[in-house]
């Protein structure tokens, strides 16, 4: 989606404080302007590029261009059951364990 509504934007990655709305067509972040902290221009749509030097605003409007690495994170889930019954009594429990890892 294009920050502005205006539909020539260029497809991006950015890094800003609020989160997106995943749901919108524009302006992502419901703000009403295109300020974000760092920004990568990328047709990637389900990561940003690993490796890339992205446009970062260091303040009072100076952009500078970094090169960033990002780590992978893997998450895992798993989950258990066990029931226990009786004549009148009936328990269940479900036990979620979540690990990340970064590579």
């Amino acid at each position: 989606p294009d920050c502005a509504g205006g539909g020539d934007g260029a497809s991006r990655w950015i890094v800003d404080t609020d989160a997106p709305d995943i749901t919108a067509t524009m302006d992502l972040d419901g703000d009403k302007t295109c300020e974000y902290h760092a920004r990568i221009d990328s047709t990637k749509k389900d990561f940003p590029p690993t490796q890339a030097f992205w446009n970062m605003r260091c303040g009072a409007g100076v952009s500078e261009m970094t090169l960033v690495d990002l780590a992978a994170i893997t998450t895992t889930e798993t989950r258990t059951s066990s029931t226990t019954s009786t004549s009148s009594t009936s328990r269940s429990t479900t036990t979620t364990t979540r690990s990340s890892t970064t590579t």
